[in-house]
């Protein structure tokens, strides 16, 4: 009877290590799938959003269980535009730190690092003074490259300081 019961779970440990080599292998697969790259963003993104309201953070379904997603149409081409859009989302977000750090910059009227600019947006009440808020900082400002040029020592200036050349 012990023999039978040691032989089963060794058969179990077997199978569950072979069950866990082949999650893995699947997995490896999938990342390479633009669509599981995207569920998996959103699966990171709720679980932020669930743990920073304290609710606890539901099982993953198991992706066989979802609908396919619908196919998606390219997004239209847009026209650059010589000057952001006013921010629309929160008075914290991405678009209000980049317009802050323009009216900055263009009140300095020279060149600022991100430490700098942080200084500011936490003075001026964009930003709390927060561990990742220089990395949020020069994330947004790096997308922003229609309004701010980077210049390594010398930090962030506005585009529309430069002169177009003849």
């Amino acid at each position: 009877m012990r023999f039978n019961s040691l032989l089963q779970e060794y058969r179990m440990t077997d199978l569950i290590k072979a069950l866990r080599e082949r999650r893995e292998e699947l997995r490896n697969e999938l990342q390479e799938h633009p669509l599981f790259q995207e569920y998996e963003l959103v699966c990171r993104l709720l679980e932020r959003r669930e743990a920073s309201v304290s609710t606890p953070s539901p099982l993953r379904p198991k992706a066989a269980q979802r609908k396919p997603a619908p196919q998606r149409k390219p997004a239209p081409q847009q026209q650059p535009v010589d000057r952001p859009a006013p921010f629309t989302r929160t008075d914290k977000g991405m678009n209000a730190v980049i317009e802050a750090s323009a009216d900055f910059l263009r009140r300095k009227g020279a060149r600022a690092d991100s430490a700098e600019i942080q200084k500011e947006l936490v003075r001026s009440g964009v930003l709390e003074d927060g561990p990742r808020d220089r990395s949020r900082i020069t994330s947004y400002l790096g997308r922003a490259k229609a309004v701010f040029d980077n210049v390594r020592g010398e930090g962030y200036g506005l585009r529309e300081w430069r002169t177009p050349s003849a």
